[in-house]
């Protein structure tokens, strides 16, 4: 098979994925020769980034005012800043000579490099429109922006590859990519892995998550008190923030090396995540494989791997008496924890980055095939009738 020259655009680390990512697609698909390029990075470091910037910043300022409040990330969509960063992007294609470019996040536009392009995400506007005005006091002027910048990434990728279906789904509904074109891909774990937990023989609530509010820290702070008075023997460990919380029975044990984190997971009973806003949510992957029941709530693609009453319990965001009670369920049957345990195990089998790069492989190796024929058939007027060979998958009439 021939070497593929692949030049794969990121913003930041993306919390670790894209290094998961791209060890995962060495292994799949040696042929792939993976070069990385962080905008990011490459911003900062160029002087006329800032620059561009500043053009910029006057009519962030006042929609800042008009909001109540200022978020930093629309920089990257403004007009100027989002320029400079997309001529970045063609400036390293042009070096680079790749066959074909990735890009993780809508974060920027690395698409219209004259190379066929594919996005992976985590997140649509739209399927998320409103956790951002509740959570982010995102006002409608901006989410709208964002809005559009998203839909130009879309309409000029080759193919669009999501963790989670439901922002398959939205990419196709909302976005109006073809069907053909976007994929669910799933994730895995960005965490050194290591035993199951013996859930039998441990009290221990789980919480990790860097944002306390946004992923429903107070209102499980609310319900783990409740619970105590049922269950003086129960500890809860947060992990990955600090709040000021002074609670009998919490331990706050802050941010973890991500190759310390897996003895936490590997002593606590359950995991608990009462998030009221989550993209794909990659931490329940991870307790998936720890092989740990987990409660969570019914946003964003924690249905994917939460199945309510087989492996864990979903609630509704801000329920804290439903919170509570699929807590004590947890704390007083053995059974039913080990039960939902081994449920979390199995259903972990579904998850990992192998998995995804051998789907993403696939997919955009099949894509390129069906642009490659298409580009070899004869205008539509041509009277030279032709057919075209189908790529696997395609359904075929019976003459």
């Amino acid at each position: 098979m021939s070497k593929k020259r692949v030049l794969l655009f990121t913003m930041g680390s993306w919390s670790h994925s894209n290094e998961a990512l791209v060890k995962a697609l060495h292994h799949y698909s040696p042929e792939w020769e993976i070069h990385t390029f962080d905008l990011l990075q490459q911003f900062k470091a160029n002087k006329l980034g800032i620059f561009f910037s500043l053009l910029d910043m006057p009519k962030l300022m006042l929609q800042g005012i008009r909001d109540g409040a200022f978020d930093k990330a629309s920089l990257l969509y403004a007009p100027a800043t989002s320029g400079f960063i997309t001529r970045l992007a063609r400036e390293a294609v042009r070096e680079f000579q790749p066959d074909f470019t990735l890009q993780t996040t809508t974060r920027f536009n690395a698409c219209n490099t004259g190379v066929p392009h594919f996005t992976i995400i985590d997140i649509t506007v739209a399927s998320a429109r409103q956790s951002y005005r509740n959570l982010f006091n995102s006002s409608e002027e901006a989410l709208n922006i964002l809005d559009s910048f998203q839909q130009k990434v879309y309409t000029q990728s080759t193919g669009v590859f999501s963790m989670g279906g439901y922002v398959r789904d939205s990419v196709v509904t909302d976005y109006q990519v073809a069907p053909y074109r976007a994929f669910s891909i799933g994730a895995g774990p960005n965490i050194k892995l290591g035993p199951r937990s013996d859930v039998a023989n441990s009290k221990k609530i789980l919480f990790v998550g860097t944002d306390w509010k946004r992923k429903g820290g107070p209102d499980l702070l609310e319900a783990f008190r409740r619970v105590r008075n049922r269950h003086p023997d129960a500890q809860l460990d947060i992990i990955g923030c600090k709040p000021e919380v002074a609670q009998e029975g919490v331990n706050i044990i802050g941010r973890v090396p991500r190759d310390e984190i897996h003895q936490y997971m590997s002593q606590a009973r359950m995991f608990v995540l009462p998030t009221i806003h989550e993209a794909f949510g990659i931490v329940l992957v991870e307790a998936l494989h720890f092989g740990l029941p987990i409660i969570s709530t019914t946003v964003g693609a924690v249905p994917e791997m939460v199945m309510h009453d087989i492996n864990g319990y979903r609630v509704k965001p801000g329920d804290i008496e439903a919170l509570a009670n699929a807590m004590d369920e947890l704390l007083s049957s053995d059974e039913l924890a080990e039960k939902f345990a081994e449920a979390s195990y199995q259903h972990a089998a579904n998850f990992s980055w192998e998995a995804a790069a051998e789907t993403l492989v696939e997919k955009i190796s099949m894509l390129l095939e069906y642009d490659r024929l298409d580009s070899q058939r004869p205008p539509a007027d041509s009277r030279v009738m032709h057919q075209t060979t189908p790529l696997a998958g395609e359904m075929v009439e019976n003459p």
